[in-house]
This record gives structure tokens, sequence and C-alpha cells, in this order.
């Protein structure tokens, strides 16, 4: 399997403009584990979440209008070659690790609702040509089996 690991974001409260806790995950990935694991606010027993925010200009090169953060911790940006397509890619901040993400089928009209994140370790010299065979198809079924190893995480 290419594929690692897998964390499954939604926004779950409709006031947050850019706040997607986290709801499923294999929760084998230390490096997103240790920095999407609240320690105040909402879901602060241990939740965890992240922001999908527009990508700080101060941020060079411009290579994407999108970023996974959590505080003043940038995990990824996200690059999409297709903007009609929920698809984009990214590398994991200090690590040579790519990822996928996967965005609700339809946030182009209703905005982005879900986020799910596949990550592929060492694979970050990669991530390009990842996102290709995410586009075939090629990764669908490692995508289903991650999904269903997931643990459902709970909200509070």
């Amino acid at each position: 399997m290419i594929l690692d690991s897998f964390y499954k974001g939604e926004k779950i409260n409709s006031n947050t403009k850019y706040r997607f806790d986290i709801t499923a995950s294999t929760l084998d990935y230390s490096p997103l584990n240790q920095v999407l694991t609240n320690k105040r606010g909402f879901n602060s027993s241990g939740g965890m979440s992240l922001n999908c925010t527009p990508r700080p200009k101060k941020w060079s090169p411009k290579s994407a209008d999108l970023a996974l953060v959590k505080g003043k911790s940038n995990i990824t940006s996200i690059k999409r070659p297709n903007i009609e397509s929920n698809v984009g890619y990214g590398d994991i901040k200090d690590t040579n690790d790519a990822c996928l993400i996967i965005f609700n089928p339809d946030f182009n009209e209703n905005g982005i609702r879900s986020i799910e994140i596949f990550i592929a370790k060492g694979y970050k010299n990669d991530a390009l040509s990842l996102y290709s065979l995410a586009l075939d198809g090629d990764l669908k079924e490692e995508m289903e089996v991650l999904r269903k190893k997931a643990k459902q995480l709970s909200i509070t």
C-alpha cells in the first residue's frame, strides 16, 4: 500500500469559518496526532481539530490558495492543479511525507464541509504523481481500506 494513514475533518459548528473537527482517523501518524490534539476550547478533552484557511500571503512562493493549519503551525499548503476537482495534494511540514486532500464533492457550490487527509509516508517528492493516481481512481481501494480501518471519534 502507498497510503498509510487517514484523518477526516468535518465542519461541526456552523459558526466557525475555518475549523474542522476530526471525526474519524486511523490515529497512527504521530506528526499529525501531536499537532491536531486540542489543548483547550471546544472539543478539548483530547479531541482533534484543524483549520482549512486561505493560504497566508507571506508564504512564498505562491503555489497554493489553501492551507491546513493548527494555531500557528502550518501542516501543509494545498495544491489543486484542477480547480474543478475536489482533490488536492501537499506534503506534511518537516517530514518526507506526502498527503492527498479530498474535499466534499460539492465544495465548489456549497463550500468545504469535510476534508479527508490521506498520508503517504516517504512520498514527499512524488506528491504530484499521487495526485494523478487519485484522480485516475488508482488509489480508490487503498482509500476505502483506510476509511474502514479508521476509528470514529466522539466530538464533545
